[in-house]
């Protein structure tokens, strides 16, 4: 969008970078048909893709089941589509009755959530391992040097739901059960690999299913139980274990059983419950740090034939955040019924439903990154006709928006999307050059002659 300002505070608008529209859907990757070998669904590339991390032009993620031993993979795949790769197959391996264990398992079902760092990949499985109680794992991002870090024994957790956190050199996740009081743990992990702490022992079916987000030596989750109405909570504690705090216990009309991860900005957490607020089907919501200023910034239409927002959302992997704009998925409803994606301010306002999904485009849509303007995701099932399928990636291309403003004779620029960059000119067909340094809000002064803005992913 270009904005031309003169003295006289004259301002005429013009259309937005060349060629964008305003939302464009594309599926990038269809994973192929399955067969099944013995209990086990098989194919070339994997079955059920449920998360996704971005690096340059490259997304990797997992996906729950297929590949060549049926028990998941690891892939890689361009931004455009191209070069899917298989990085690795996951098997549950060959059970020793002498010592009930698995002693040759690389895992089993990877979960959402993975985390990369540097060019190696971080991960957890909900079951395989050792003891066939889930593990944590790492893997090169060329499909090399794949370790599994630990393997759970139950009472030290059992079956980790989600992805991992890294903080000063330690990895800090969950397990949705096990422990001492088989509710689950809160655990960590120091790089590259040893000194695991099992760092809270969640009681009362508590349940943690999400990631957690660490800042200051203090960790936040949510539990899809606990609490006095058991619909669950939110919760702090210390890096080391110590210090654990109810922020908020969920009562059904603010919220019911949160399987997602908080997203942290300065004071405030951001998350949505599976179940609960007024129509039942899910909420978003934010809140301090310190437990206060609860606040549901939207609630979900109740599941059914007029349901057009989506309905019960997961965000295991957490909500996109980017400037004053979430992002997020639902698992179910929309117009199509098979879930949607969907964009909500921070304060509340501004819900808007970016796609909704059919069985033909894709069920069940799961992670979401955002880069340059372009949402990626997965969805685990679809594209198989009106059966559940094998799911797919796709990206959804958003158009910016560049807002003007006037504060004491500056022109006040904002935009939605940090992503991009603020670029001006003397003349629409001018040369545009970047505005090095320039972030959201960008003030300037009211020059004597035309200038023109525009934004560009790069």
């Amino acid at each position: 969008m270009f904005f031309r300002m003169v003295a006289f505070f004259v301002v005429t608008c013009f259309p937005a970078v060349p060629g964008a529209v305003a939302i464009t859907f594309t599926n990038l990757y269809v994973f192929s048909a399955d067969t099944f070998q013995g209990s086990q669904s098989v194919n070339g590339d994997g079955v059920g893709p449920v998360s996704l991390v971005l690096s340059g032009k490259t997304l990797y993620g997992t996906a729950l089941a297929g590949g060549t031993y049926g028990y998941g993979t690891i892939f890689r795949i361009d931004t455009d589509g191209t070069h899917f790769t298989n990085l690795f197959n996951f098997n549950l391996g060959t059970y020793d009755p002498g010592t009930s264990t698995y002693p040759d398992s690389t895992g089993d079902t990877p979960n959402p959530g993975l985390l990369l760092v540097s060019n190696t990949l971080y991960g957890t499985t909900f079951y395989g391992g050792v003891h066939d109680a889930g593990s944590v794992f790492k893997i090169n991002t060329d499909g090399s040097g794949f370790a599994t870090l630990f393997s759970f024994a139950f009472t030290n957790g059992q079956q980790p739901a989600s992805g991992l956190t890294l903080y000063n050199n330690t990895l800090y996740g969950t397990t949705a059960g096990g422990g001492t009081n088989q509710s689950g743990t809160l655990f960590s992990l120091s790089l590259p690999g040893y000194g695991f702490t099992d760092l809270h022992d969640f009681t009362n079916n508590e349940e943690p299913y999400g990631g957690v987000v660490v800042s200051s030596n203090l960790v936040y989750g949510f539990c899809r139980y606990g609490g006095p109405s058991l619909n669950g909570l939110v919760y702090r504690v210390g890096t080391g274990g110590d210090g654990f705090v109810h922020l908020l216990d969920f009562d059904g009309v603010n919220g019911w059983g949160s399987y997602g991860t908080p997203v942290l900005s300065g004071n405030t957490l951001f998350g949505v419950t599976y179940q609960g607020g007024t129509n039942g089907s899910g909420n978003v919501f934010r809140l301090d740090t310190d437990g206060s200023h609860y606040t549901n910034l939207f609630t979900f239409q109740a599941q059914g034939g007029a349901n057009i927002t989506g309905a019960y959302p997961y965000d295991m992997s957490g909500l996109v955040l980017s400037g004053d704009n979430l992002y997020g998925t639902a698992s179910v409803g929309g117009t199509g019924g098979q879930g949607t994606v969907f964009a909500l301010k921070t304060d509340g306002t501004g819900f808007n439903v970016f796609h909704s999904f059919q069985y033909s485009d894709g069920s069940q849509p799961h992670p979401l990154v955002l880069a340059a303007g372009t949402l990626y995701g997965a969805t685990t099932y679809g594209f198989r006709g009106s059966s559940l399928g094998v799911g797919g990636i796709f990206a959804l291309v958003l158009q910016p928006t560049l807002n003007l403003a006037w504060n004491n004779n500056h022109a006040v620029l904002s935009w939605n999307d940090p992503s991009f960059f603020l670029y001006h000119a003397a003349s629409v067909a001018g040369n545009f050059t970047k505005i090095v340094g320039a972030t959201t809000p960008y003030t300037n002064p009211v020059a004597s002659s035309p200038e023109f803005f525009r934004l560009q992913s790069n």
